[in-house]
């Protein structure tokens, strides 16, 4: 556990990231030298009494509350706080004191970026003075330390004042988790102002248009298209306008305006439209809050192979005109930033989603259908304000629905007593149950047609109620029933082939209004009758089928399928047991119709094991399947050019 002084260190070095809150002095800072990554600019404050009008400070509550600090020693959080806050208000209003605004924040949600454990409570400061004045002044004033870097004179104000909420380049590049703006405290000025480059400069002169008006960056675009700066920023405002009232994403509205104005006003304007896109999803959640928001969702489930992920992402595009986000999926503890990246699109598409991806509230809260919640994000979980959303999976979406029970944080109360992988049959199970199922508005099942290899079947199944008891509040009971079959083709490519005509019919299908509608067949009925019991597929068989299908080699041998298939259960099935390796062989070996077992023959590797086999990095194999880099650093393919023994016992492909 760090020190106070060490947290002090860590947190003074937070504010010099490249230069956001450097000073008229640069000098590289020796703390961030050879990590490979870029170098702060900072000031020296060699000088105590170097003067400056716009000052950068920063304190510590560690440092500050250290039994070594009298002033503090043993305070709370809260109290650190208060007493903070409360000398802020006091300077920047006393009669006198020179300061023409001030502007601070908490944080208290910083995450280290080397050591990936949270940074302590601190405060940042900036202040401006009338006329400059020495850094001993506000260091005195405000009570902050010693250390240099903990008063500096700022260089970038605009740098230094998009860092208080994390709004600057480098911050989105290190993924520093972001503050809103009502958190800035201000005095005399808005924080809306302060991060608008048109608040701190002018643009560049007739002579620099000029010159500008003659070039094209790399993309083609001319630096200079509207010549006039004022007509440059009138552009500038209607599409961060479109961008705040929703009708253009940031990225579509920044492309926009490069087009229309040229790519050197996009760079002096530093337009990204973040603050806009904040303005729209703040003000949409409110009016969703209120209103509601219906939610489509869309389950496509089927084998590798068949089109599922290519129709999501065609069908969200279709409906949306290609405002949609495609978000990253994978195992529990795996990737915790499933809508870091997301930017309100009115669709998102979820690839190949792993019931133990989500815990089960959290899924129940994003996948409401009536009103929006927040959806899991890395530090801070963002607001999802779309109507649709598109999963893909190859599991049943019956088996999804159990595992994602079984796998919970409260899986105990689901189980079966008898059967750990079963669930129980209590009314409490039933009931939780239910609330997944009827989340999934709409679910496809992608099928081959047995009487043309070329053409794919998607039977739509979609839920529908039983009515309401008028004396319930609300609806109980419900199931899945089947609606119709749609078919598709793929082309000389391989590639499958969804035309409008195609994708509008589905989504018709999609809003089909389910009320009158009179059910022939239950999505259980078609798993057990059409889809057939067989491809509810048990997690061996479905290790079969998406990991040994994949392989390169000819000959998998035991101790390496042994433990690709133990790292495959963590991932995808961290509650069931694993199999012993003499169990596993057993179980295996029938499910394994294009390989052979060698038995206790052992067979040459040469010619069979010569590939590379990117399921060792994949899967993150250890020794012996890897090569022992001792501290040096390679690539994924180098790591797996392991030394092959001459004979190995295991799996050769028939």
């Amino acid at each position: 556990m760090s020190t106070p002084i060490e947290i002090e260190q860590n947190v003074s070095e937070e504010l010099q990231e490249k230069g956001e809150a450097s000073s008229e002095a640069k000098v590289t800072d020796p703390n961030d030298s050879g990590n490979g990554g870029d170098k702060s600019e900072v000031t020296t404050a060699a000088k105590a009494d170097r003067n400056a009008s716009l000052v950068a400070m920063q304190a510590s509550c560690a440092y500050d509350t250290d039994p070594k600090n009298p002033t503090m020693a043993g305070w709370s959080e809260t109290q650190w706080r208060d007493e903070i806050e409360k000398r802020f208000w006091a300077e920047v209003k006393k009669p006198g004191s020179g300061i023409k605004w001030g502007a601070m924040i908490f944080h208290n949600r910083d995450v280290d970026k080397d050591s990936g454990n949270a940074v302590g409570l601190h405060v940042h400061y900036l202040i401006k003075y009338d006329k400059p004045v020495p850094l001993s002044v506000p260091r005195a004033t405000f009570g902050i330390s010693s250390q240099p870097k903990n008063c500096t004179a700022v260089r970038n104000a605009l740098g230094a004042c998009r860092y208080l909420t994390h709004l600057s380049e480098d911050s989105y590049e290190k993924e520093k988790v972001r503050y809103e703006f009502d958190e800035v405290k201000v005095h005399n000025i808005r924080y809306e102002d302060m991060v608008k480059g048109t608040f701190w400069k002018k643009a560049g002169s007739n002579t620099d248009i000029d010159k500008l008006k003659k070039k094209k960056g790399d993309d083609g675009i001319p630096l200079i298209v509207e010549e006039n700066i004022k007509n440059a920023k009138l552009l500038r405002s209607t599409y961060g306008k479109m961008v705040s009232s929703g009708k253009m994403t940031r990225e579509m509205a920044i492309d926009a305006f490069e087009r229309a104005a040229g790519t050197h006003w996009v760079s002096e304007f530093k337009v990204d439209y973040r603050f806009e896109l904040t303005r729209y999803i703040r003000k949409e959640h409110k009016r969703q809050v209120a209103e509601g928001r219906p939610l489509d969702l869309v389950y496509f489930f089927a084998e590798g192979g068949r089109g599922k992920t290519a129709l999501a992402r065609s069908l969200a595009r279709y409906v949306t005109k290609n405002e949609y986000a495609v978000l990253p999926a994978a195992g529990k503890n795996k990737t915790p930033d499933f809508f870091g990246a997301y930017e309100a699109e009115d669709a998102v598409v979820i690839d190949e989603l792993s019931p133990v991806s989500f815990e089960l509230e959290e899924f129940l809260n994003m996948a409401d259908p009536n009103y929006p919640n927040l959806a899991p994000a890395r530090y801070k979980n963002a607001v999802f304000v779309g109507s649709k959303m598109m999963m893909t999976n190859s599991m049943t979406p019956t088996m999804f629905w159990k595992d994602l029970l079984l796998n919970s944080n409260e899986a105990v109360k689901y189980r079966d007593p008898a059967n750990a992988m079963e669930l129980n049959d209590k009314p409490t199970t039933y009931d939780k149950l239910f609330q997944i199922k009827r989340r999934f508005g709409t679910i496809c099942s992608l099928n081959e047609n047995p009487n043309n290899p070329e053409e794919m079947h998607v039977n739509i199944f979609k839920m529908k109620f039983e009515k309401k008891d008028p004396k319930q509040k609300q609806v109980t009971r419900g199931e899945h029933v089947y609606i119709t079959t749609l078919t598709f083709t793929f082309g000389e490519n391989g590639a499958p082939i969804f035309t409008d005509e195609f994708l509008e019919e589905l989504w018709s299908f999609v809003k089909t209004d389910m009320a009158t509608f009179q059910p022939k067949l239950t999505l259980q009925g078609y798993i057990n009758t059409f889809y057939n019991e067989e491809r509810e597929l048990s997690p061996l068989e479905q290790f079969v089928e998406e990991v040994v299908s994949e392989c390169k080699w000819t000959l998998l041998p035991t101790s390496f399928l042994h433990e690709l298939y133990r790292s495959y259960m963590k991932r995808n099935y961290e509650m069931q047991e694993r199999l012993n390796v003499k169990d596993f062989i057993a179980a295996i070996s029938p499910l394994m119709t294009e390989w052979a077992h060698s038995g206790s023959r052992q067979i040459l590797s040469a010619g069979r094991m010569d590939e590379d086999e990117p399921l060792i990095t994949e899967y993150a194999l250890g020794n012996p399947w890897v090569v022992d880099t001792r501290g040096i650093k390679m690539s994924e393919r180098d790591v797996r050019n392991f030394r092959r023994a001459l004979k190995y016992r295991g799996f050769e492909k028939l």
